[in-house]
């Protein structure tokens, strides 16, 4: 299994689709009552947004995040240069390595077990569409007394696993949220957009990581 790097300095396993959710993850069932908007965000305004083209995916970011070199992934990005804690990244894994579910096993191992950020919890997500199933985490951590949140989602193209993820502060979220959703509106594998409106979302059921 090709290694998964750790929470600290990579985060993994990340995608997050930002359509208020109102979940019960204290149900034993896996049936998950909901209450939500699925919306696409305002067009992307190219003043303050810019677009990078990897191989047969485009990606777009705020233009005052950073884009950094990165062999070990895809694509990474700074969200904030006051903070290195903080991130954006989107990993590509073969599937003849792992498939999904492994993935999100080794991932939920790979965050209880680290001893540099302390593991405060987490809510996973199935999210069934009418073409594909994503799977959506929001992972809450702590390090140098400082509470923060990744957004993930994990999803399949052809024979790969993408992770699309942001963490930040677990600050006033909301305009980052905003942020998160434009981005993964805006995610096309060779000009075609993987999130649609009419790729109807028709169930979400709860997932708990530590049965996998």
């Amino acid at each position: 299994m090709r290694t998964i790097f750790k929470y600290s300095s990579i985060l993994i396993i990340f995608f997050a689709i930002v359509w208020a959710c109102h979940t019960n993850d204290n149900k034993n069932d896996n049936k998950v009552s909901l209450d939500f908007k699925y919306k696409k965000g305002d067009n992307l305004n190219p003043r303050d947004w810019e677009c990078y083209v990897i191989n047969n995916l485009r990606i777009c970011i705020p233009s005052t995040w950073t884009p950094i070199s990165n062999q070990k992934t895809l694509f990474f990005s700074n969200v904030s240069l006051k903070d290195s804690n903080t991130f954006f990244v989107v990993l590509k894994h073969s599937k003849e390595n792992m498939d999904v579910v492994s993935y999100l096993k080794e991932t939920n191992i790979q965050l209880t077990s680290d001893t540099n950020e302390i593991f405060k919890g987490y809510t996973a997500k199935v999210l069934n569409f009418e073409s594909k199933i994503t799977y959506y985490c929001e992972y809450f951590t702590k390090k140098s007394n400082v509470e923060y949140i990744t957004y993930s989602s994990v999803f399949e193209d052809d024979n790969s696993i993408y992770e699309v993820a942001l963490k930040t502060k677990n600050i006033n979220t909301t305009h980052i949220q905003e942020v998160y959703k434009n981005i993964l509106f805006n995610i096309k594998f060779n000009e075609v957009s993987y999130f649609s409106l009419d790729d109807a979302l028709i169930r979400i059921d709860h997932l708990d990581l530590s049965k996998l």
